[in-house]
């Protein structure tokens, strides 16, 4: 089973630190792209990323292309990574071992979300070790999914180039059958997290929920899903 990898780059410089942890997989990764939302010269890029293949754009396109990307890899499977967010070396396995036992789409970070708000859910992956998979609405950080479910996130785009992507992945996969879940994250075992350092990375200002206006479009995508028919474990 072929796994290929999407990065994605904004303003945050962490992408050799990936790129490391990919190269140590025990799944290796069959390519690498990397999604370049930044506003670095490709010579700064180079001496950060080195020869690993980039789509740019010259401008902002947002949280959406980057799954999009995952069409590209000619892969059975695709794991996308946040630009905060460096995976332990065992990541990919355990994502394979998972879907084998149970087909869905996997992630670092899962909430399981309230009845009518996106905010104050519970929340399950590296923020919580486990030694159990567990079933959540959503996941973040890190999303491992089937190749062909990549192209289908744009099946419920509705115009926010910032929020919903996320959500978006799950509905989806929903409505063909498939559940989304964190894999195991042993309290002992980080080599098997999707994040081995999430609290410090992502820590520094950049992310969009640091902003009321991420937050208020994740609220909005959230109640946009929902009626279009998104189902979530609350609901029974």
């Amino acid at each position: 089973m072929s796994v290929g990898v999407v990065l994605n780059t904004y303003r945050r410089r962490n992408i050799a630190a990936q790129l490391a942890s990919l190269q140590r997989q025990t799944v290796k990764p069959q390519g690498v792209l990397v999604w370049r939302n930044d506003s670095w010269s490709d010579d700064e890029f180079r001496s950060l990323a080195g020869s690993v293949r980039f789509v740019k754009a010259s401008e902002n396109m947002g949280v959406w292309p980057r799954f999009i990307a995952g069409c590209l890899l000619g892969c059975e499977f695709v794991a996308v990574f946040d630009d905060d967010t460096v995976p332990g070396v065992k990541w990919l396995e355990n994502c394979l071992s998972c879907y084998r036992s149970r087909p869905g789409v996997y992630g670092a970070n899962g909430i399981r979300l309230p009845h009518d708000t996106y905010h104050g859910g519970s929340r399950h992956g590296w923020v919580r070790p486990s030694n159990d998979t567990v079933q959540v609405d959503v996941v973040g950080h890190a999303w491992f999914y089937p190749q062909w479910l990549a192209s289908k996130a744009l099946d419920t785009y509705g115009g926010h180039l910032r929020a919903g992507e996320d959500m978006a992945l799950s509905f989806v996969a929903q409505r063909n059958g498939y559940d989304t879940f964190t894999p195991p994250h042993p309290r002992h075992d980080r080599e098997m997290w999707g994040s081995v350092d999430g609290f410090r990375l992502s820590a520094d200002g950049n992310a969009i929920s640091s902003t009321s206006a991420g937050w208020n479009g994740y609220e909005s995508e959230y109640h946009r899903l929902r009626r279009l028919g998104w189902r979530l474990l609350c609901d029974g």
